[in-house]
């Protein structure tokens, strides 16, 4: 519990056929937002710090909390809905594709926020970066 209010959890581990150093550097490039179904622009508002904004244009702010190149990406998340920290970590498969095991803690900072699916965000996440890495 954090403030009185049950931290929720997504857990995912998705394989890809491209390499770690690809599918990091896609993930990674937090500039370029045109793979993303959900998002319409992206704002660099400091060296690891970015604002998002969806397709409504509600704004998300994004710190990045740690980089560690094709091994671990992770940054904090607030937006009027939730409060979160996502998490990657990528590890290299024998047949030259790679795992991400992705971990995304959140809680909800409004009555909206309690009814947003993030599991289906995030699985929508993962489709989106399967088809700029031409894997669907």
């Amino acid at each position: 519990m954090f403030g009185g209010i049950a931290m929720k959890k997504v857990e995912m581990k998705v394989c890809f056929k491209s390499d770690v150093e690809k599918v990091f550097n896609v993930i990674t490039n937090m500039k370029d937002c045109s793979w993303r179904s959900d998002l319409s622009k992206v704002e660099c508002i400091s060296n690891g710090k970015y604002i998002e904004y969806n397709r409504k244009n509600h704004p998300t702010k994004i710190v990045v909390t740690e980089y560690l190149k094709n091994i671990q990406f992770e940054y904090d998340i607030q937006n009027e809905y939730y409060n979160g920290h996502w998490c990657g970590q990528f590890a290299s498969l024998k047949d030259g594709g790679c795992v991400l095991y992705l971990l995304f803690y959140f809680e909800s900072v409004s009555l909206l926020g309690t009814f947003i699916n993030v599991n289906k965000f995030e699985e929508r996440y993962i489709e989106d970066l399967k088809k700029e890495l031409n894997e669907c």
